[in-house]
């Protein structure tokens, strides 16, 4: 039992990581969470095209907001429901914007919490590795004024939950 535990931490541990240089030859390399390095990638990308309407989304990236958030999502402005009190004429999640660049693609999007407030969430897929991570922001984050460096900031300073989304489980858009 004990080995078989052992042997599965060892497997999520390496699932779990990419090898990033960091410097000149083989003994300067590290290893960073995959996670991780899926951030400093979005964080490092200077050019994002940003989108603000579900029906203006390239094809790829509004498939995989319809996987992620819902098969019917409002645009920013439309209503949804936001509440417990559940209109079935309208959707549970609402767009707040998706951008895209090379090989990234990040979307925020509101979700109903039911009796819980809503969420806010995000959601960057790397398409060359067909992995992704997926963040719920915790209330510190404002859903007024949402930009995607303050939501990878806020990343990054502990404001939201991360889950990593291995290679395979989101479909490919």
């Amino acid at each position: 039992m004990r080995a078989a535990l052992a042997l599965g931490v060892t497997l999520f541990t390496a699932a779990c990581v990419s090898p990033l240089p960091r410097g000149d030859g083989p003994s300067s390399r590290a290893t960073v969470p995959r996670p991780v390095a899926i951030e400093r990638h979005a964080i490092a990308v200077p050019d994002w095209t940003f989108y603000h309407s579900v029906d203006a989304l390239p094809g790829e990236a509004r498939g995989l907001l319809l996987r992620v958030a819902g098969s019917r999502v409002a645009s920013p402005g439309q209503p949804f429901n936001t509440t417990d009190a559940i209109n079935l004429r309208l959707p549970n999640s609402q767009l707040q914007f998706a951008a895209v660049a090379d090989d990234l693609t990040a979307i925020v999007w509101m979700a109903n919490g039911g009796i819980a407030p809503s969420s806010l969430n995000m959601l960057v897929y790397d398409r060359t590795m067909r992995d992704a991570c997926r963040y719920t922001f915790s209330a510190q984050v404002s859903r007024d004024a949402v930009q995607l460096s303050d939501l990878l900031a806020g990343v990054s300073q502990g404001y939201a939950r991360r889950e990593y989304v291995e290679p395979g489980l989101l479909p490919q858009p």
